[in-house]
Protein backbone atom coordinates (compact mmCIF):
# COMPACT_ATOMS: atom_id res chain seq x y z
CA UNK A 1 0.00 0.00 0.00
CA UNK A 2 2.66 2.08 1.00
CA UNK A 3 4.80 1.56 -1.80
CA UNK A 4 1.87 1.88 -4.38
CA UNK A 5 1.07 5.24 -3.09
CA UNK A 6 4.54 6.85 -3.28
CA UNK A 7 4.58 5.80 -7.11
CA UNK A 8 1.23 8.07 -7.31
CA UNK A 9 2.93 10.86 -5.83
CA UNK A 10 5.82 10.52 -7.61
CA UNK A 11 4.28 10.53 -10.95
CA UNK A 12 1.85 13.25 -9.89
CA UNK A 13 5.46 15.43 -8.75
CA UNK A 14 6.17 14.63 -12.36
CA UNK A 15 3.04 16.28 -13.80
CA UNK A 16 1.68 13.09 -15.18
CA UNK A 17 -1.61 11.80 -14.73
CA UNK A 18 -2.14 8.93 -11.88
CA UNK A 19 -5.61 8.88 -13.11
CA UNK A 20 -7.61 10.63 -15.99
CA UNK A 21 -9.33 12.40 -12.47
CA UNK A 22 -6.51 13.01 -10.11
CA UNK A 23 -3.25 15.01 -9.57
CA UNK A 24 -3.56 16.65 -6.63
CA UNK A 25 -2.17 14.53 -3.80
CA UNK A 26 -5.28 15.12 -1.53
CA UNK A 27 -7.08 13.00 -4.74
CA UNK A 28 -3.93 10.40 -4.47
CA UNK A 29 -4.77 9.16 -1.10
CA UNK A 30 -8.39 9.22 -1.92
CA UNK A 31 -8.02 7.19 -4.96
CA UNK A 32 -5.51 4.42 -3.24
CA UNK A 33 -8.32 3.87 -0.49
CA UNK A 34 -6.48 5.66 2.19
CA UNK A 35 -7.22 7.06 5.45
CA UNK A 36 -5.41 9.87 6.07
CA UNK A 37 -5.80 10.38 9.38
CA UNK A 38 -3.64 7.28 10.13
CA UNK A 39 -2.43 5.88 6.41
CA UNK A 40 0.22 8.26 6.12
CA UNK A 41 1.94 7.43 9.52
CA UNK A 42 6.00 6.38 9.20
CA UNK A 43 6.06 6.11 5.29
CA UNK A 44 7.98 7.22 2.75
CA UNK A 45 6.46 9.84 1.27
CA UNK A 46 9.29 11.45 -0.32
CA UNK A 47 9.32 14.83 -3.22
CA UNK A 48 5.35 14.40 -2.42
CA UNK A 49 3.75 18.09 -3.73
CA UNK A 50 0.74 19.70 -2.48
CA UNK A 51 -0.63 22.64 -3.96
CA UNK A 52 -2.15 25.88 -2.41
CA UNK A 53 -5.68 25.19 -1.43
CA UNK A 54 -5.43 21.33 -1.02
CA UNK A 55 -7.21 20.70 1.82
CA UNK A 56 -4.93 18.50 4.58
CA UNK A 57 -6.85 19.05 7.78
CA UNK A 58 -6.88 15.56 9.65
CA UNK A 59 -3.98 13.87 7.99
CA UNK A 60 -1.47 12.64 10.45
CA UNK A 61 2.73 12.59 8.58
CA UNK A 62 3.96 11.71 11.81
CA UNK A 63 7.15 9.57 11.49
CA UNK A 64 7.26 9.52 8.26
CA UNK A 65 10.02 10.57 5.83
CA UNK A 66 8.86 13.93 4.28
CA UNK A 67 12.42 14.66 2.46
CA UNK A 68 12.48 16.91 -0.05
CA UNK A 69 8.14 17.34 0.04
CA UNK A 70 7.04 21.01 -1.42
CA UNK A 71 4.48 22.30 0.86
CA UNK A 72 5.03 26.07 -0.25
CA UNK A 73 1.88 28.34 1.02
CA UNK A 74 -0.30 25.14 1.95
CA UNK A 75 -2.22 25.48 4.82
CA UNK A 76 -1.39 22.67 7.30
CA UNK A 77 -2.58 23.72 10.46
CA UNK A 78 -4.72 20.78 10.99
CA UNK A 79 -1.99 18.06 9.80
CA UNK A 80 0.16 16.30 12.57
CA UNK A 81 4.06 16.20 11.36
CA UNK A 82 4.95 15.13 14.40
CA UNK A 83 8.83 13.35 14.10
CA UNK A 84 8.30 13.59 10.64
CA UNK A 85 11.57 13.96 8.92
CA UNK A 86 11.74 17.30 7.10
CA UNK A 87 15.34 17.03 5.67
CA UNK A 88 14.94 19.96 2.65
CA UNK A 89 11.04 19.95 2.51
CA UNK A 90 10.33 23.26 1.08
CA UNK A 91 7.56 24.74 3.64
CA UNK A 92 8.04 28.31 3.14
CA UNK A 93 4.71 30.43 3.06
CA UNK A 94 3.20 27.50 4.93
CA UNK A 95 0.80 27.71 7.80
CA UNK A 96 2.35 25.03 10.39
CA UNK A 97 0.59 22.82 12.49
CA UNK A 98 -0.63 23.95 15.57
CA UNK A 99 1.58 21.94 17.36
CA UNK A 100 4.45 23.59 15.46
CA UNK A 101 7.78 22.57 14.46
CA UNK A 102 10.53 21.24 16.55
CA UNK A 103 14.06 22.83 16.38
CA UNK A 104 15.60 20.38 14.60
CA UNK A 105 12.61 20.07 11.59
CA UNK A 106 12.97 24.21 11.23
CA UNK A 107 16.77 23.55 11.03
CA UNK A 108 16.17 21.11 8.28
CA UNK A 109 13.05 22.52 6.34
CA UNK A 110 12.93 25.75 4.32
CA UNK A 111 10.90 28.04 5.88
CA UNK A 112 9.95 31.81 5.92
CA UNK A 113 8.65 33.52 2.87
CA UNK A 114 7.91 32.00 -0.92
CA UNK A 115 10.26 32.61 -3.65
CA UNK A 116 9.34 34.69 -6.00
CA UNK A 117 7.25 32.23 -8.66
CA UNK A 118 8.98 29.82 -10.39
CA UNK A 119 10.61 29.47 -13.69
CA UNK A 120 10.93 26.51 -14.13
CA UNK A 121 10.65 22.49 -12.87
CA UNK A 122 7.95 20.06 -12.08
CA UNK A 123 5.44 22.02 -9.55
CA UNK A 124 6.22 25.06 -9.79
CA UNK A 125 4.49 27.96 -7.31
CA UNK A 126 1.65 29.14 -9.72
CA UNK A 127 0.09 32.71 -8.13
CA UNK A 128 -2.11 32.57 -5.79
CA UNK A 129 -5.12 34.05 -7.53
CA UNK A 130 -4.87 30.88 -9.83
CA UNK A 131 -4.08 28.05 -8.07
CA UNK A 132 -7.62 26.52 -8.26
CA UNK A 133 -8.50 27.59 -11.50
CA UNK A 134 -4.80 25.74 -12.51
CA UNK A 135 -5.55 22.79 -10.73
CA UNK A 136 -8.87 22.58 -12.10
CA UNK A 137 -7.64 22.23 -15.50
CA UNK A 138 -4.68 20.17 -14.96
CA UNK A 139 -7.29 17.69 -13.22
CA UNK A 140 -9.63 18.03 -16.48
CA UNK A 141 -7.10 17.65 -19.27
CA UNK A 142 -6.00 14.00 -19.30
CA UNK A 143 -3.03 14.02 -21.46
CA UNK A 144 -0.99 16.66 -23.27
CA UNK A 145 -3.30 17.21 -26.37
CA UNK A 146 -5.56 18.27 -23.82
CA UNK A 147 -3.71 20.59 -22.00
CA UNK A 148 -2.55 22.14 -25.21
CA UNK A 149 -5.61 22.98 -26.63
CA UNK A 150 -6.72 24.55 -23.52
CA UNK A 151 -3.65 26.80 -23.00
CA UNK A 152 -4.18 28.10 -26.40
CA UNK A 153 -7.75 28.98 -25.88
CA UNK A 154 -6.57 31.38 -23.04
CA UNK A 155 -3.72 32.61 -24.83
CA UNK A 156 -5.90 33.45 -27.81
CA UNK A 157 -8.57 35.35 -24.99
CA UNK A 158 -5.48 37.40 -23.75
CA UNK A 159 -5.45 35.47 -20.32
CA UNK A 160 -1.91 35.00 -21.18
CA UNK A 161 -0.73 34.86 -17.25
CA UNK A 162 -3.03 32.22 -17.24
CA UNK A 163 -1.49 30.72 -20.67
CA UNK A 164 1.77 31.03 -19.43
CA UNK A 165 2.04 28.78 -16.28
CA UNK A 166 -0.28 26.19 -18.30
CA UNK A 167 2.54 26.42 -20.94
CA UNK A 168 5.05 25.62 -18.02
CA UNK A 169 3.29 22.79 -16.92
CA UNK A 170 2.73 21.48 -20.67
CA UNK A 171 6.31 21.57 -21.02
CA UNK A 172 6.67 19.71 -17.96
CA UNK A 173 5.01 17.39 -18.91
CA UNK A 174 6.65 16.77 -22.16
CA UNK A 175 9.82 16.61 -20.99
CA UNK A 176 9.01 13.59 -19.65
CA UNK A 177 8.10 12.05 -22.33
CA UNK A 178 9.15 13.30 -25.72
CA UNK A 179 12.45 14.60 -26.74
CA UNK A 180 14.00 17.81 -26.28
CA UNK A 181 13.18 18.64 -30.10
CA UNK A 182 10.05 16.75 -30.52
CA UNK A 183 8.03 19.64 -32.98
CA UNK A 184 5.71 19.24 -30.14
CA UNK A 185 8.06 20.40 -28.06
CA UNK A 186 8.98 23.55 -29.93
CA UNK A 187 5.31 24.43 -30.52
CA UNK A 188 4.70 24.51 -26.51
CA UNK A 189 8.11 26.98 -26.69
CA UNK A 190 6.65 29.26 -28.98
CA UNK A 191 3.69 29.67 -27.52
CA UNK A 192 5.19 29.89 -24.41
CA UNK A 193 7.22 32.76 -25.57
CA UNK A 194 4.20 34.42 -26.44
CA UNK A 195 2.66 34.29 -23.60
CA UNK A 196 5.36 36.13 -22.02
CA UNK A 197 5.85 38.96 -24.80
CA UNK A 198 2.09 39.19 -25.00
CA UNK A 199 2.89 40.55 -20.91
CA UNK A 200 5.36 43.02 -22.06
CA UNK A 201 8.15 40.84 -20.91
CA UNK A 202 9.81 41.13 -24.13
CA UNK A 203 13.62 41.26 -23.05
CA UNK A 204 12.69 37.54 -21.83
CA UNK A 205 10.23 36.24 -24.65
CA UNK A 206 13.37 37.18 -27.52
CA UNK A 207 15.82 35.22 -25.24
CA UNK A 208 13.22 32.28 -25.63
CA UNK A 209 12.41 32.65 -29.08
CA UNK A 210 16.22 33.20 -30.30
CA UNK A 211 17.04 30.06 -28.48
CA UNK A 212 14.18 28.53 -30.45
CA UNK A 213 15.10 29.37 -33.71
CA UNK A 214 18.25 27.43 -33.51
CA UNK A 215 16.27 24.45 -32.65
CA UNK A 216 13.90 24.80 -35.14
CA UNK A 217 16.29 25.96 -37.82
CA UNK A 218 17.84 22.60 -37.06
CA UNK A 219 14.93 20.27 -36.54
CA UNK A 220 12.18 21.57 -39.04
CA UNK A 221 14.43 23.52 -41.48
CA UNK A 222 14.59 26.94 -42.20
CA UNK A 223 11.79 27.07 -44.60
CA UNK A 224 9.26 25.68 -42.06
CA UNK A 225 6.07 27.21 -41.36
CA UNK A 226 6.83 26.91 -37.89
CA UNK A 227 10.11 28.52 -38.14
CA UNK A 228 8.55 31.54 -39.81
CA UNK A 229 6.53 32.13 -37.71
CA UNK A 230 9.37 32.10 -34.83
CA UNK A 231 11.10 34.25 -36.33
CA UNK A 232 8.26 36.74 -37.19
CA UNK A 233 7.59 36.58 -33.11
CA UNK A 234 11.31 37.43 -33.00
CA UNK A 235 10.85 40.38 -34.61
CA UNK A 236 7.75 41.25 -32.92
CA UNK A 237 10.08 40.94 -29.67
CA UNK A 238 12.54 43.28 -30.98
CA UNK A 239 10.31 45.87 -32.29
CA UNK A 240 8.54 45.81 -28.77
CA UNK A 241 11.58 46.73 -27.03
CA UNK A 242 12.10 50.09 -29.14
CA UNK A 243 14.49 48.39 -31.75
CA UNK A 244 12.65 49.41 -35.02
CA UNK A 245 15.16 49.28 -37.67
CA UNK A 246 16.25 45.93 -36.35
CA UNK A 247 12.82 44.54 -36.55
CA UNK A 248 12.20 46.15 -39.54
CA UNK A 249 15.16 44.35 -41.46
CA UNK A 250 13.79 41.26 -39.43
CA UNK A 251 10.40 41.78 -40.98
CA UNK A 252 11.32 42.31 -44.79
CA UNK A 253 13.92 39.31 -44.34
CA UNK A 254 11.28 37.13 -43.38
CA UNK A 255 8.65 38.58 -46.03
CA UNK A 256 10.51 37.45 -48.87
CA UNK A 257 10.52 34.05 -47.40
CA UNK A 258 7.13 34.20 -46.42
CA UNK A 259 6.38 35.19 -50.10
CA UNK A 260 8.31 32.36 -51.86
CA UNK A 261 7.03 29.93 -48.91
CA UNK A 262 3.38 31.11 -48.35
CA UNK A 263 2.42 33.18 -51.26
CA UNK A 264 1.58 37.24 -51.27
CA UNK A 265 -1.76 36.40 -50.08
CA UNK A 266 -1.16 34.03 -47.20
CA UNK A 267 -2.56 35.47 -43.85
CA UNK A 268 1.19 35.48 -42.42
CA UNK A 269 2.48 37.01 -45.37
CA UNK A 270 -0.10 40.01 -44.76
CA UNK A 271 0.20 40.32 -41.05
CA UNK A 272 4.04 40.57 -41.51
CA UNK A 273 3.42 43.13 -44.05
CA UNK A 274 1.45 44.81 -41.48
CA UNK A 275 4.05 44.84 -38.81
CA UNK A 276 6.85 46.07 -41.14
CA UNK A 277 4.63 49.08 -41.73
CA UNK A 278 4.71 49.69 -38.10
CA UNK A 279 8.40 49.33 -37.80
CA UNK A 280 8.66 52.09 -40.55
CA UNK A 281 6.89 54.19 -38.37
CA UNK A 282 7.43 53.63 -34.94
CA UNK A 283 10.86 55.40 -36.28
CA UNK A 284 9.00 58.40 -37.90
CA UNK A 285 8.74 56.99 -41.43
CA UNK A 286 4.97 57.88 -41.74
CA UNK A 287 4.74 58.65 -45.66
CA UNK A 288 6.38 55.13 -45.96
CA UNK A 289 3.99 53.41 -43.39
CA UNK A 290 0.86 54.70 -44.90
CA UNK A 291 1.81 54.06 -48.36
CA UNK A 292 2.61 50.36 -46.84
CA UNK A 293 -0.81 49.91 -45.21
CA UNK A 294 -2.76 51.24 -48.29
CA UNK A 295 -1.43 48.94 -50.67
CA UNK A 296 -2.14 46.44 -47.84
CA UNK A 297 -5.71 47.22 -46.99
CA UNK A 298 -7.41 46.16 -50.13
CA UNK A 299 -5.87 42.68 -50.15
CA UNK A 300 -6.48 42.26 -46.25
CA UNK A 301 -10.60 43.14 -47.33
CA UNK A 302 -10.32 40.76 -49.59
CA UNK A 303 -8.69 37.62 -47.77
CA UNK A 304 -9.58 38.50 -44.37
CA UNK A 305 -13.14 40.32 -44.94
CA UNK A 306 -13.26 44.41 -44.30
CA UNK A 307 -15.09 44.18 -41.43
CA UNK A 308 -12.44 41.07 -39.55
CA UNK A 309 -10.22 42.00 -36.97
CA UNK A 310 -6.91 41.81 -38.18
CA UNK A 311 -8.14 44.31 -41.38
CA UNK A 312 -10.07 46.21 -38.69
CA UNK A 313 -6.64 46.88 -36.91
CA UNK A 314 -4.95 47.89 -39.87
CA UNK A 315 -7.15 50.45 -40.51
CA UNK A 316 -7.01 51.89 -37.29
CA UNK A 317 -2.95 51.79 -37.55
CA UNK A 318 -3.31 53.69 -40.94
CA UNK A 319 -5.60 56.54 -39.15
CA UNK A 320 -3.01 56.61 -36.34
CA UNK A 321 -0.35 57.14 -39.13
CA UNK A 322 -1.99 59.89 -40.75
CA UNK A 323 -2.70 61.54 -37.14
CA UNK A 324 1.27 61.64 -36.39
CA UNK A 325 1.35 63.13 -39.67
CA UNK A 326 -0.89 65.63 -39.84
CA UNK A 327 -3.28 64.25 -42.48
CA UNK A 328 -5.98 64.85 -40.23
CA UNK A 329 -8.77 65.14 -43.42
CA UNK A 330 -7.65 61.73 -44.48
CA UNK A 331 -7.66 60.21 -41.07
CA UNK A 332 -11.34 61.04 -40.61
CA UNK A 333 -12.26 59.48 -43.23
CA UNK A 334 -10.14 56.10 -42.32
CA UNK A 335 -10.91 56.02 -38.78
CA UNK A 336 -14.81 56.60 -39.48
CA UNK A 337 -14.48 53.49 -41.67
CA UNK A 338 -13.82 51.18 -38.14
CA UNK A 339 -17.05 49.33 -37.71
CA UNK A 340 -17.75 48.66 -34.10
CA UNK A 341 -17.01 44.83 -34.01
CA UNK A 342 -17.29 42.46 -30.65
CA UNK A 343 -14.57 40.28 -32.26
CA UNK A 344 -12.10 42.42 -31.25
CA UNK A 345 -9.60 42.00 -28.65
CA UNK A 346 -9.45 44.22 -25.86
CA UNK A 347 -6.33 45.72 -26.46
CA UNK A 348 -7.40 46.39 -30.20
CA UNK A 349 -10.34 48.18 -28.88
CA UNK A 350 -8.19 50.23 -26.39
CA UNK A 351 -6.10 51.59 -29.71
CA UNK A 352 -9.69 52.42 -31.68
CA UNK A 353 -10.29 54.26 -28.45
CA UNK A 354 -7.00 56.10 -28.42
CA UNK A 355 -7.46 56.94 -32.01
CA UNK A 356 -10.86 58.50 -32.04
CA UNK A 357 -9.23 60.85 -28.89
CA UNK A 358 -5.86 61.74 -30.76
CA UNK A 359 -8.22 62.48 -33.44
CA UNK A 360 -10.56 64.68 -31.26
CA UNK A 361 -7.91 66.36 -29.40
CA UNK A 362 -6.61 67.74 -33.10
CA UNK A 363 -10.52 68.87 -33.77
CA UNK A 364 -10.47 70.59 -30.78
CA UNK A 365 -13.45 68.44 -29.12
CA UNK A 366 -11.86 68.16 -25.86
CA UNK A 367 -15.25 66.05 -24.35
CA UNK A 368 -14.84 63.72 -27.15
CA UNK A 369 -11.31 63.21 -26.04
CA UNK A 370 -11.60 62.67 -22.86
CA UNK A 371 -14.05 60.24 -23.50
CA UNK A 372 -12.46 57.78 -25.31
CA UNK A 373 -9.03 58.43 -23.51
CA UNK A 374 -11.26 57.33 -20.75
CA UNK A 375 -12.39 54.36 -22.45
CA UNK A 376 -8.77 53.68 -23.67
CA UNK A 377 -7.69 53.55 -20.06
CA UNK A 378 -10.99 50.81 -19.46
CA UNK A 379 -9.44 48.28 -22.53
CA UNK A 380 -5.56 48.90 -21.85
CA UNK A 381 -5.06 50.01 -18.16
CA UNK A 382 -4.86 46.47 -16.97
CA UNK A 383 -1.40 45.55 -19.28
CA UNK A 384 1.74 45.78 -18.29
CA UNK A 385 3.87 48.75 -18.63
CA UNK A 386 6.01 47.74 -20.91
CA UNK A 387 3.17 46.36 -23.32
CA UNK A 388 2.88 47.90 -26.75
CA UNK A 389 -0.22 49.41 -26.98
CA UNK A 390 -0.07 50.34 -23.29
CA UNK A 391 3.02 52.64 -23.83
CA UNK A 392 1.65 54.39 -26.93
CA UNK A 393 -1.45 55.27 -24.77
CA UNK A 394 1.08 56.42 -21.92
CA UNK A 395 3.03 58.27 -24.36
CA UNK A 396 0.03 59.79 -26.15
CA UNK A 397 -1.15 61.30 -22.70
CA UNK A 398 2.25 62.42 -21.83
CA UNK A 399 2.73 64.55 -24.74
CA UNK A 400 -0.74 65.31 -26.45
CA UNK A 401 -2.50 69.48 -25.79
CA UNK A 402 -5.49 68.20 -24.42
CA UNK A 403 -8.33 70.14 -27.09
CA UNK A 404 -5.58 71.43 -29.00
CA UNK A 405 -2.75 70.31 -30.66
CA UNK A 406 -2.66 66.25 -29.67
CA UNK A 407 0.75 64.76 -29.24
CA UNK A 408 2.27 61.37 -30.24
CA UNK A 409 2.08 57.56 -29.47
CA UNK A 410 4.94 57.08 -31.22
CA UNK A 411 7.28 55.71 -27.35
CA UNK A 412 10.25 54.76 -29.56
CA UNK A 413 11.18 58.12 -30.66
CA UNK A 414 10.00 59.81 -27.65
CA UNK A 415 12.60 59.76 -24.44
CA UNK A 416 9.70 58.15 -22.00
CA UNK A 417 11.30 56.51 -19.20
CA UNK A 418 11.57 52.44 -19.55
CA UNK A 419 9.16 51.23 -17.23
CA UNK A 420 10.09 47.85 -15.41
CA UNK A 421 7.03 46.92 -13.09
CA UNK A 422 5.74 43.40 -12.47
CA UNK A 423 3.59 40.98 -15.02
CA UNK A 424 0.83 42.36 -16.38
CA UNK A 425 -2.24 39.96 -17.52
Amino acid sequence: MSTHLLNAAQRATAGRVFDSQSKRFIDLVRVAGLDPATDLRAKPLRRIVLQPGEDVTGYDFSGSDLSGAVFRRVDLSGATLTDALLDGADLRGAVLPASGLTDSQSNRALTGNPPPALRQGRNRLWPLSLTTEINEILSDCADDDALAVTALGHLDAERNVLAEHLYRTLLDWQVVELEENDKRTLSTRGNLALAILWQGRAAEAEAALRALLKNSEKVLESEHRETLATRHNLALATLAQGRAAEAETAFRALLEVEKKVLGDQHSNTLITRDNLACAMLYQGRAAEAEETFRALLPVQEKVFGANQPRTIVSRIELGLTLLESGAVSDASDILSEVPDNAALLSEDMGLKHLARAFFADLQGDLAAAETNLERARQYLDHLDPRRDTRRRLDCYLKTRTPGGAGGTTLWTITDLPDDDAGEGN
